[in-house]
């Protein structure tokens, strides 16, 4: 399993929507303090994590560092 860590921050992403209209442009994310927070969004894949990195990347414009949880 693959989570996705804010580059330089103890915060995880939890939601990831791509489609947020009250956003422009649309799309919004939310993160969680801490890898053991249950919200936090899991991949099973790695590319799955890697494609999810790019979306927060455009969305919010900070990139996420891919972590394996076990």
């Amino acid at each position: 399993m693959f989570c996705l860590r804010i580059g330089g921050t103890n915060d995880f992403i939890s939601k990831i929507d791509a489609f947020d209209m009250r956003c422009v442009p649309p799309g919004s994310c939310d993160a969680v303090p801490g890898i053991k927070h249950p919200k936090v969004l899991k991949f099973k894949r790695r590319v799955d994590a890697e494609d999810a990195s790019t979306e927060v990347l455009r969305i919010e414009g900070f990139g996420c560092c891919i972590e394996e949880v076990r």
